[in-house]
């Protein structure tokens, strides 16, 4: 018989992969279930019995999460961060363009320097 998950009230996303799921509550992305191969994001692979927050996802606002049979994937919006190399990267990226002749769009949108470490792992 079906019965309330008091756990996971005010969950906006939920997503269940073969032995392991992934909720976002109150914004912050929980994890439970098989964790053989690390997919709970807890740094271990030890099962996980009950949602419990992922560490390092706990200040990303925005997450949308998603499983798999044996992955895990969140995206979520990170602060921007002033990259020291910012008007050397766009003066780098018109030279380029100006070399291969693009013009598209590109300008319009929104630049983002991100590295592995500020993207969190799962």
């Amino acid at each position: 018989m079906p019965s309330s998950l008091h756990c996971l009230t005010g969950a906006t996303e939920i997503s269940c992969g073969s032995e392991h799921n992934l909720a976002v509550i109150g914004g912050a992305c929980y994890s439970w279930g098989w964790n053989e191969h690390g997919m709970c994001g807890d740094g271990s692979e030890a099962d996980v019995q009950a949602p419990k927050p992922v560490q390092a996802l706990r200040s990303s606002p925005g997450i949308l999460v998603g499983c798999g049979a044996g992955h895990s994937l969140a995206l979520c919006q990170l602060p921007a961060l002033p990259s020291p190399d910012a008007s050397k990267d766009a003066k780098s990226q018109e030279a380029t363009d100006k070399e291969t002749g693009r013009k598209d769009n590109q300008n319009r949108l929104p630049k983002a320097n991100l590295t592995g470490a500020e993207m969190g792992v799962l």
